[in-house]
């Protein structure tokens, strides 16, 4: 049995290790006041309301997600562990194990929007058995383990990232249905441990790479407006960690969204690689979607066509993007064609 952290300046002191550990290597992102780090490898990001407070305060915000924009409408779980003493409310919980390593837990209440996650829903889709923590008072409380703060950084982040991947699903599953939550975890399994690209130091210059991010939040928060006005349901966290930027359900059609800022040659070859490879991850026929700010040439478009690809333009004008309302409701409505599956002779 792990034992709860109560005292003030101990929880503190947790909080702030970590915040610590989480944000190394990582890079911070605009949203929610004083902003949030992101985690590239691991497509991930963690906000922490009492960043570089030197006194403990009564009460922590500490929200999470994985996508890198509006980050308010994008949160995915919220671990926030009270001031002091025991607050069963708060879903975030700090307890010693045997050895004195201290461990970040959770409850397993999640408020998406439209449902109220209790522990037992969480625990339909959580296959790991909860632990028991007890507190001064003689209370014990069940909770899933996040991660162990005395770890080194690297596997507090891995750690966190898994549990946040975890909310997702469950999310998914009581959102959008059990065979969407099947398909998130195929394709978790699928990438297991896999990194985008080798490790080293070449990303965009800071400048360059945060207004490529921004130019992508914008066409993102754009298209999860139109899908919202037509009803449509849709996740907030990517299909994959670096699968396409949003997965739909429209009845029973499925629908992959890749946004691509640009039309290049190389983001036409990567959106169709990322459509291709994660709607079989995930084991169910999808209607693919390019998301492009313009026609690519004429014989590209038709071969795009001809390998199962939709595109969906947007518009800039100005600051804003926009789009067409009647194409994205066509897209949504017309119905999946299944893959075809491969003849032997």
């Amino acid at each position: 049995m792990l034992e709860a952290i109560e005292a003030k300046d101990a929880i503190h002191a947790c909080i702030n290790l970590l915040e610590r550990k989480f944000s190394e290597g990582g890079r911070k992102i605009p949203g929610l006041k004083h902003g949030a780090i992101w985690q590239k490898r691991l497509g991930v990001w963690g906000h922490f309301s009492e960043s570089g407070r030197k006194t403990p305060p009564d009460r922590y915000w500490n929200v999470f997600g994985q996508q890198p924009a509006r980050l308010r409408q994008n949160m995915l779980v919220e671990i926030n562990p009270p001031g002091s003493g025991k607050n069963l409310n708060r879903q975030g919980v700090l307890a010693s194990d045997a050895r004195g390593q201290r461990w970040l837990l959770h409850q397993g209440r999640l408020h998406p929007r439209g449902v109220r996650i209790t522990e037992d829903m969480f625990d339909i889709v959580a296959k790991s058995k909860r632990d028991r923590v007890r507190y001064s008072d003689g209370t014990v409380a069940l909770c899933h383990r996040v991660a162990n703060l005395d770890r080194p950084p690297v596997e507090v982040q891995e750690a966190v990232a898994a549990f946040i991947e975890l909310c997702a699903r469950v999310r998914v599953h009581f959102q959008l249905g059990a065979e969407a939550r099947d398909m998130f975890e195929r394709v978790s399994k699928a990438e297991g441990a896999s990194s985008p690209e080798r490790q080293g130091g070449y990303d965009l210059p800071p400048i360059a790479g945060g207004t490529a991010e921004r130019r992508h939040a914008d066409i993102w928060h754009a298209l999860t407006q139109g899908l919202d006005a037509l009803k449509i349901p849709h996740s907030n966290s990517r299909f994959g960690r670096y699968g396409p930027d949003l997965f739909a359900q429209a009845g029973s059609g499925r629908l992959l969204f890749e946004i691509k800022s640009a039309a290049t040659a190389s983001d036409l070859q990567q959106a169709l690689g990322q459509l291709n490879l994660y709607e079989q991850l995930g084991g169910q026929p999808c209607k693919k979607i390019m998301v492009l700010p313009e026609s690519p040439p004429p014989y590209i478009a038709k071969a795009l066509t001809d390998l199962g690809i939709h595109i969906l333009y947007f518009e800039r004008q100005g600051a804003s993007v926009r789009f067409s309302q009647q194409s994205l409701r066509k897209l949504a409505t017309d119905g999946v064609i299944a893959r075809r599956k491969r003849t032997t002779a």
